[in-house]
């Protein structure tokens, strides 16, 4: 009649979120080193060649980015709006032609 009933006991001096059914927690999406780098853009009004999946290649400066998607401000043109997965390369330019 002294049992105690509470269940199995939790591990001591462990993270216990970090554990769920036994497993540990899958890595985060990312480090956030993408958003600091097109923060930088966004402040230096760096110059950027994109090249697309499907072979378009914009040359202009980020506007402004979240998650998935960049605002691109074309050197030629108006803001396109492009998914970040369809961006195959990334180059920095030396001028907007």
């Amino acid at each position: 009649m002294g049992r105690d009933r509470r269940g199995p006991r939790e591990p001591q001096g462990r993270d216990t979120d970090a554990f769920v059914a036994g497993k540990r927690r899958p890595p985060p999406e990312g480090t956030g080193a993408e958003s600091e780098y097109f923060d930088d853009c966004v402040a230096a009004h760096r110059s950027l060649r994109l090249e697309l999946r499907d072979g378009q290649v914009l040359v202009g400066r980020v506007g402004g980015h979240d998650r998935d998607l960049v605002h691109f401000q074309t050197a030629s043109g108006p803001e396109v709006i492009v998914r970040k997965s369809e961006i195959r390369l990334l180059v920095e330019s030396d001028s907007d032609s």
